[in-house]
């Protein structure tokens, strides 16, 4: 069973991880011509055969953890799993498009539903296991990511104190400490939560623009981008949260991610897919380098660069 568009239908183009909302515009027997609202494509001609009608609203229904879902990102969905049940509707995604977790309202997560021969099927949620997970000990020190909005792309030293429930540890910071100072804290976290301390990385060269890195800023270290190599061993980073700092060469190291039991090197942003660099922007290196012009170079996606 085939659905029947009509000029001014809204519709959907799905691909494997990320899915566009488009408008038919203009239409014939065989080819649809749409405003492609996720690409900022005015008009753009498809076959009919690879659009999709809007699935059904799920209302407000609440998400397990293992549920396939969409989450909506400016003007496009990407494809995800839901992780982690978080406090007022929210929810832990991981991304299939870059393998990134992220947190997120309920209003902008849909179940994910796959169009098969004109019926909507939604899959099976399934366990969700934690990629690469490790067996933690008591006293084995770790890296730690909180799960409340503001503190995305951070990570803190810790220390694992005991196992307290499936996949729940009970962790000591190693830098942050309670209210009244005697102490550091401590937290109860999910195991996806956890990861082990990165290898340290040592490299001839100082970090260049356009390179992503780890920077300690309040006693934790947050993934952000080198805008321009300063004097004195100093560079200017940029952050998710469009925060621009002045960082001491000492205080960045490489940025990697703990994918599938493995240390990975991030890419170079500027090699990066174009769809992957509004979740996340990657590269590494390190070591002392002082660009004596104060050189600004502006990163752009769409250019090559050898890693």
């Amino acid at each position: 069973m085939s659905h029947t568009f009509e000029i001014g239908d809204d519709a959907e183009i799905a691909r494997s991880d990320t899915i566009d909302i488009v408008k038919i515009t203009w239409m014939s027997k065989s080819r649809l011509w749409v405003h492609n609202l996720t690409q900022s494509k005015n008009h753009q001609e498809v076959p009919a055969k690879t659009l999709r009608p809007v699935p059904p609203d799920d209302g407000d229904c609440l998400f397990d953890v293992g549920a396939e879902v969409d989450v909506k990102i400016e003007e496009g969905w990407f494809r995800g799993v839901i992780t982690r049940v978080l406090e007022k509707k929210s929810y832990m995604v991981r991304l299939n498009s870059c393998d990134q977790q992220s947190g997120f309202s309920r209003s902008d997560i849909r179940l994910h539903r796959d169009w098969i021969d004109g019926t909507w099927v939604i899959p099976r949620t399934k366990e969700y296991p934690c990629k690469g997970m490790v067996n933690f000990t008591k006293g084995m020190p770790v890296e730690v990511s909180i799960d409340e909005v503001g503190f995305e792309g951070s990570w803190y030293a810790a220390t694992i104190l005991k196992e307290v429930g499936d996949r729940k540890f009970l962790i000591k910071y190693q830098t942050l400490r309670n209210d009244d100072d005697t102490d550091y804290l401590t937290d109860e976290l999910d195991v996806c939560q956890i990861r082990p301390v990165p290898p340290e990385v040592f490299l001839l060269d100082g970090y260049s623009p356009c390179e992503v890195v780890d920077a300690y800023v309040n006693e934790g270290w947050w993934e952000g981008q080198v805008l321009k190599v300063l004097s004195d061993a100093k560079y200017k980073v940029s952050f998710t949260l469009d925060e621009e700092l002045v960082i001491k060469h000492s205080h960045l190291r490489p940025h990697q991610d703990w994918i599938d039991g493995k240390w990975v090197t991030a890419p170079s942003l500027k090699n990066a897919d174009s769809s992957k660099n509004k979740l996340k922007r990657k590269r590494r290196t390190t070591g002392p380098f002082v660009n004596e012009h104060d050189e600004e170079i502006h990163c752009k996606s769409g250019t090559s660069r050898d890693s």
